[in-house]
């Protein structure tokens, strides 16, 4: 009687822990794993797992790498830059992408939008044999330390007049006044290098297909690592299954 107890004890720990797989369309606002249950998913395959974030694709080729080399060395590419962040910004355009690793391969569903409606929409599936690469690139924000340095030098450049100008004309207010500045910029600057690296960090997850490459920014670094790891364990057992297969 104790070790049926026991058994089911275990059983309903077993189902209390354990994590639900999405559906087919599920997104990543609908599943997304916290840091908290990121450990549970330690095995090397997890399916259904659905990651998402701004999608970026690329196409692969040493043609295709020649063009780009040559695009960026005729600094084309700073109106074209131009061009797609005013188009972000005043027209909302938007790629979003989710991955979601299903027992046959990767599942892309893409969708293009502009002021928040979806203008286009599709899926495509990827088997895991052709997969050639998949990783993690952990890309550190580097604005604010920019925004941070700009608030003490300026802050610090106009005080240190202002407190000069104060007291060799005998004015109290100007000389307290770039006091105030100088505090200001250190105090944006202080905040700028502690509160931004403070945020959630996120990740952008790398694959590459035989065609193509993809990148989906904007991923909770704990869900990347999960993700990698869950699909770096189902491409080896599809090579090893097709290899033994061809054998």
């Amino acid at each position: 009687m104790s070790s049926e107890a026991s058994a089911l004890n275990g059983g309903d720990k077993a189902r209390k822990d354990a994590v639900p797989a999405p559906d087919a369309d599920a997104c990543l606002e609908t599943f997304e794993i916290r840091p908290s249950r990121a450990s549970k998913l330690a095995e090397p395959l997890v399916e259904n797992l659905v990651v998402g974030g701004e999608l970026l694709r690329r196409r692969a080729g040493a043609g295709w790498s020649t063009l780009r080399v040559l695009f960026h060395l005729s600094l084309l590419f700073v109106p074209w830059f131009a061009l797609r962040t005013m188009a972000r910004f005043f027209v909302g355009f938007r790629r979003h992408g989710t991955l979601r690793l299903a027992p046959d391969g990767l599942v892309l569903r893409r969708e293009c939008s502009i002021l928040g409606r979806k203008m286009r929409e599709e899926e495509i599936s990827y088997p895991l044999a052709a997969l050639a690469a998949v990783g993690r690139v952990k890309r550190y924000r580097w604005l604010h330390l920019l925004l941070g340095l700009l608030c003490l030098v300026v802050g610090g450049s106009v005080g240190i007049i202002a407190i000069h100008d104060g007291i060799a004309g005998g004015y109290a207010p100007l000389a307290l006044g770039g006091f105030g500045l100088v505090a200001l910029g250190v105090v944006l600057d202080l905040a700028l290098n502690v509160l931004v690296p403070a945020a959630r960090r996120r990740s952008v997850i790398e694959a590459r297909l035989p065609r193509e490459d993809l990148w989906l920014s904007g991923v909770e670094d704990d869900l990347a690592d999960v993700f990698v790891r869950a699909v770096r364990g189902a491409a080896a057992e599809a090579r090893a299954t097709r290899r033994s297969g061809g054998a």
